[in-house]
């Protein structure tokens, strides 16, 4: 599938008098806007496209973005060289980073002809800070929403037309101008392109704002959407492109499909992606305003505690940048712990009703393929037989003597760098204790992981008798096979009992005899549907 540098390389040598601007433009025009470009912010002079380029002379492009798309700089190297691109004049160009308030915030108009422009709002690039301010939408307007709209004010002229989109956050500062701006500016937009890009809250902008600008804009996202379908803007007109990538990496614009010089549209979004949807849905319907500040000042507070400046940077310093995370959350206020765990609780649930949706399934599809489930049952009995017991235990010990380690050693190097400051740092020491006294008490006590690997399995066969128990209704009238499963029901729920409650020196034995059982448990099925006898689920 060909990509946005494909399209450059096709195009380049049609000008916009010969191929007039079509929404794949719009695509490049956002992609090139995460370029930082060799010039001052607040530059007001002309330049093309082509000149800034050559400005750079030795210096590498330097691409303002989290994506790590090796085709980037050649990408920017295309598009400078084209006659479609190359010859565009760049004017009114505006960098501004504050991380202290913070800012992030960039912005750049193409003259595409004498009579039409595009204005480009840049994403967030890999800052800490610009991050930050992405979060914060979601309980207030920020500094570069403002600037966008007071943008659009100072660089819109009467007598033009324009274009004006963006990628990500830069294409909710765009609706967000796009809404407010005064209705005699607006009557200049020809389109608002929002490539990917997030809503608002109704506490930042009233949704009915959008109404009167719908029919200006065109959405454009990927199979696999999260940031757009945040606080999602209903839009009339709304794309669902392909992507070369996997789930979030989708995001990239880099990574959007192209197919004759059009966008290479896709029948709807990945399935996965909703069900991320519903999770934050959930945790955003049960989580206050001020509680997303409380969120979002705490995870940022803790990616930057160490001197990252940058999510690269944090990546680098992992997992201790990860760690820090931790223990900030484990040492933070009720309200604020309150709020991290509405997070986890939203997915647990979301994901419960998907296991459950999974589970209808699972059981339907093993209805259909009877041989399956006998394979699996068999397969287990095999395994009880031929492994040794102590193999789980001995895995589960071995990732907690590790985990134990590296939390040790990393909090007697901080101790250590703040010469010695336990006060600082009693987050860490008393979660070493806790992970020594639980790694020392399955070391020592050896029933301790007996009794985890026990619940486990007992679980396992639990559930099972469970399962045949529900086919005992629909089996009432078929004589042989109610009684088959009413007994498989009662033997695989004494299975499960026993192995809760029985002492570790009967588990060699019990291994053996489940195991045979469930072996002739799945030869008896096999045996009935090889016999033609039917109905045997």
């Amino acid at each position: 599938m060909d990509r946005i540098i494909d399209y450059v390389r096709w195009y380049a040598d049609f000008p916009f008098s010969v191929f007039p601007f079509n929404e794949v433009d719009n695509l490049v025009l956002c992609a090139l806007s995460y370029w930082k470009l060799p010039l001052k912010s607040g530059d007001e002079g002309q330049h093309t496209l082509r000149a800034c380029f050559d400005m750079l002379g030795d210096r590498p492009i330097e691409m303002m973005t989290t994506d790590t798309d090796a085709t980037m700089p050649d990408f920017v190297r295309c598009a400078a060289a084209s006659r479609r691109f190359g010859e565009l004049i760049v004017s009114d160009y505006v960098d501004e980073f504050y991380p202290e308030v913070p800012i992030q915030f960039s912005a750049l108009t193409f003259h595409l002809d004498e009579k039409t422009r595009y204005i480009a709002f840049r994403g967030t690039d890999s800052s800490i800070a610009g991050w930050k301010e992405d979060f914060m939408i979601s309980f207030t307007r920020t500094r570069a929403q403002e600037m966008s709209l007071d943008y659009l004010k100072a660089h819109m002229h009467g007598g033009l037309k324009y274009y004006i989109g963006g990628h990500s956050k830069g294409a909710n500062e765009a609706l967000y101008a796009g809404a407010l701006l005064p209705k005699g500016k607006r009557r200049l937009i020809q389109r608002l392109f929002i490539n990917d890009g997030p809503g608002f809250c109704k506490e930042v902008l009233d949704p009915a704002l959008i109404g009167p600008i719908d029919g200006l804009c065109t959405a454009i996202r990927p199979e696999y959407c999260v940031i757009g379908k945040i606080f999602e803007p209903k839009l009339t007109d709304c794309r669902i492109v392909k992507s070369n990538q996997k789930a979030g990496m989708q995001h990239s614009i880099f990574s959007w499909g192209i197919d004759g010089g059009k966008l290479a549209l896709a029948e709807g979004y990945d399935p996965q992606s909703l069900a991320i949807e519903s999770v934050l849905d959930k945790w955003l319907e049960n989580v206050s305003p001020e509680e997303r500040k409380i969120f979002t000042d705490s995870v940022f507070d803790a990616l930057g505690k160490d001197g990252s400046t940058s999510l690269f940077e944090v990546l680098q310093k992992w997992p201790t940048s990860f760690e820090g995370m931790f223990v900030s959350m484990l040492d933070a206020d009720k309200v604020t712990k309150d709020t991290w765990i509405k997070l986890p609780a939203a997915a647990i649930e979301t994901e419960k009703k998907a296991a459950d949706q999974v589970t209808v399934k699972v059981k339907k599809e093993l209805d259909h393929q009877p041989y399956l489930l006998d394979a699996i049952i068999a397969l287990a009995g095999i395994l009880l037989l031929l492994l040794p017991l102590n193999l789980f235990d001995l895995v589960l010990a071995g990732a907690l003597f590790l985990v134990c380690a590296s939390e040790w050693v990393y909090t007697l190097r901080r101790l250590m760098k703040s010469r010695w400051n336990v006060r600082e740092e009693r987050t860490r020491i008393l979660l070493c204790i806790v992970l020594l006294v639980i790694f020392l008490l399955i070391l020592v006590k050896e029933q301790a992981l007996f009794v985890l690997s026990s619940a486990l399995f007992g679980g396992v066969l639990l559930y099972y008798a469970y399962y045949t128990a529900t086919k005992l209704k629909q089996d009432r009238r078929k004589g042989v096979f109610f009684w088959l499963h009413l007994g498989e029901s009662v033997i695989f729920a004494l299975m499960g009992l026993f192995i809760l409650v029985a002492p570790q020196w009967a588990m060699r034995w019990y291994a053996i005899s489940a195991g045979i059982i469930l072996i002739l448990d799945a030869a008896t099925h096999a045996c009935f549907r090889l016999l033609n006898i039917k109905n045997v689920q």
